[in-house]
């Protein structure tokens, strides 16, 4: 593969593209995280946006009140927690997978 003059935009391009085209297994392991951050997202912070709002509404229930409240700030709570872990999770995990792809660049 022939070298990228400094500041040609669209060389790099071309040339990722010819990379991926005669290399077409590089580009599996972002795919397969994205398909493993969707189910992710669904479990990670709908998960803790259910236990967040039960847990709000348990407890704002259990003094006087009639849990609306409660499980509204629990739900919000949970979502934001959620997020903050999903986020972490798939940052890990796209950190990693961009990781194999330069080392199977490299290969």
């Amino acid at each position: 593969m022939g070298s990228v003059a400094e500041g040609d935009v669209v060389g790099h391009f071309r040339q990722a593209y010819e990379t991926v085209v005669r290399f077409p297994v590089l580009v599996v392991p972002p795919i397969l995280v994205g398909i493993l951050g969707f189910a992710l997202l669904f479990l990670i912070a709908g998960g803790a946006t259910v236990v967040g709002a039960l847990m709000g509404g348990l407890l704002g229930g259990s003094m006087g009140g009639d849990g609306g409240a409660g499980a509204a700030a629990g739900g919000i709570a949970g979502l934001i927690l959620g997020a903050l872990l999903f986020a972490a999770v798939m940052g890990t995990l796209w950190f990693l997978s961009s990781s194999m792809v330069v080392v199977m660049a490299r290969e």
